[in-house]
C-alpha cells in the first residue's frame, strides 16, 4: 500500500516526487525561492482521482491553513487530496474556487462510493483563463452536479466609502458567500461516516511561506476573485 499526496495546478492533479519514478513522470525546474541563483528540479506526473471515497475531513496545513481534506482509495492505495478552503490572497477575502466547486457534489457522496475526480483544463473565461473547477462523476461516469447554483448563493456586500484623499471607493465584503459555502463543508463533514468537526475554517486571506525543503514550487499565480457581476 502506498500514500500518495494529490496537488493541483493549472487544469490538473499531479504527484511531485523528488527523483524520476519512470514512465509517465516529467522533470520540472523551479527556481528556490530562498537563493535566486539555485535550479532545483521535482518530477510530476499528472493524473485524475479514481477509486473508493473514504472521508471527507476538515484540517489544516502550515502553508495553506484549513483545508477540505478527501481521502480516495484504489487497488490498495490512498490518495490524499487538500483544497484550501480560503483563497491565498486578493484585494476581497474569498474561499477558494476549487473549494467551492468541491461543495456541491460532496453533499450527494457517501463513504464507498466510486468517483472519478479531475480538474478543469478546457473551460475558460473571457479572458481565457481556465475555470478553477474540480469536476467530480460518479461510478457510472455521470457528472454529479450541485443542488445549488451561483444565483443561489449570497452576493457580495457592497460598500462606498472615502479614502484619506476623500475620493470616493468602492469596497466588497463576501463573508456571507464564504460563510454559504463553509457551512456546506461542514455540515458535509459533520454527516459523514467518521467525520467530526466542531469549529469552522476563519476567514482570513494566508498565504503560504515555504521553505524550499517543504514547499519549494512556486505557487501558481491565481487572478483575483471575481466581483459579483
Amino acid at each position: 500500500m502506498s500514500n500518495y499526496n494529490v496537488k493541483i495546478k493549472k487544469g490538473t492533479f499531479y504527484l511531485s516526487s523528488k527523483t524520476d519514478q519512470g514512465e509517465g513522470w516529467t522533470k520540472q525546474e523551479f527556481q528556490n525561492p530562498q537563493n535566486p541563483d539555485e535550479t532545483m528540479v521535482r518530477y510530476h506526473k499528472t493524473l485524475s482521482v479514481e477509486g473508493t471515497l473514504q472521508s471527507v475531513t476538515l484540517s489544516e496545513d502550515k502553508f495553506a491553513g484549513e483545508t477540505a481534506k478527501i481521502l480516495v482509495k484504489k487497488d490498495g492505495d490512498n490518495y490524499y487530496l487538500e483544497v484550501p478552503i480560503m483563497d491565498k490572497g486578493g484585494s476581497v477575502v474569498t474561499t477558494n474556487q476549487y473549494f467551492n466547486s468541491l461543495v456541491g457534489p460532496l453533499e450527494k457522496l457517501n463513504k464507498g462510493d466510486n468517483i472519478t475526480m479531475f480538474v478543469n483544463s478546457k473551460n475558460e473565461d473571457k479572458n481565457g483563463r481556465l475555470y478553477r473547477n474540480i469536476v467530480v462523476l460518479d461510478g457510472n461516469g455521470s457528472l454529479i452536479k450541485s443542488d445549488f447554483s451561483f444565483k443561489d448563493t449570497p452576493s457580495w456586500a457592497k460598500q462606498e466609502v472615502k479614502n484619506a484623499f476623500g475620493k470616493v471607493e468602492t469596497k466588497w465584503d463576501a463573508s456571507e458567500t464564504n460563510d454559504f459555502y463553509i457551512k456546506k463543508f461542514m455540515d458535509v463533514v459533520n454527516n459523514f461516516d467518521g467525520g467530526t468537526a466542531t469549529t469552522s475554517p476563519k476567514q482570513e486571506a494566508k498565504t503560504p511561506t515555504a521553505t524550499p525543503q517543504e514547499a519549494f514550487e512556486p505557487t501558481e499565480e491565481e487572478s483575483e476573485p471575481k466581483l459579483p457581476f
